[in-house]
């Protein structure tokens, strides 16, 4: 509802209220590997790279593995589909590389195409992956979990870390990348809305 942003730090998944709000830890995560949250108040997340994808309450409590995880070749950075109850998952163990999709309703699991790192969706109707350090982007029907026509290359060099998570974001037709190489350090800096230099 964009009213609140969630977020991994200290070895814990936390949420924070945008109006305000005090800080809520929500579950632990060693280290996190990529999230997801519906509007139902369910979250996916992954507490280590090579663990199974876990799903808690926004509100915290337990957590729970999610139907049709495997603790075998990782299972990362999840990303729920617009019904809320079906997501892409990326895995990176040898023999099972690739872009799949679970559901909360039941243990299957598809495998939807090869990947060097996790897809992203571009609504309405695209998904955005990376294959040999290009970033494509192709037709996906949601609905039918189907990839339509042709693949177009966007953009060439796109970082990704070890994890296979890539620096690659998308809304509202917008995509945000970057090239070059990962893991490296970087500083914030603030601007004011004429371009000034504010503070780090």
């Amino acid at each position: 509802d964009s009213r609140s942003i969630g977020f991994f730090a200290s070895e814990r998944l936390y949420r924070i209220d945008i109006d305000g709000g005090s800080l809520v830890e929500v579950a632990r995560a060693p280290v996190a590997a990529g999230g997801t949250w519906n509007s139902s108040g369910d979250i996916l997340y992954t507490l280590v790279p090579d663990g199974p994808i876990m799903r808690v309450s926004e509100r915290g409590g337990p957590w729970t593995e999610t139907p049709g995880s495997t603790r075998q070749g990782g299972n990362r950075f999840p990303e729920f589909l617009p019904d809320g109850r079906r997501f892409l998952y990326y895995m990176a163990g040898a023999g099972m590389r690739g872009v799949y999709i679970g559901s909360l309703d039941g243990p299957t699991r598809t495998r939807l195409f090869d990947a060097d790192a996790a897809a992203t969706l571009l609504p309405p109707d695209e998904i955005l992956f990376l294959r040999a350090g290009a970033l494509y982007r192709q037709h996906f029907d949601y609905a039918n979990l189907r990839l339509d026509g042709d693949a177009v290359r966007v953009a060439q060099g796109i970082a990704t870390d070890s994890t296979g998570a890539a620096a690659v974001s998308a809304a509202d037709r917008t995509i945000v990348f970057r090239s070059g190489a990962a893991n490296r350090l970087r500083q914030l800096a603030w601007f004011d809305r004429a371009g000034h230099p504010i503070g780090q």
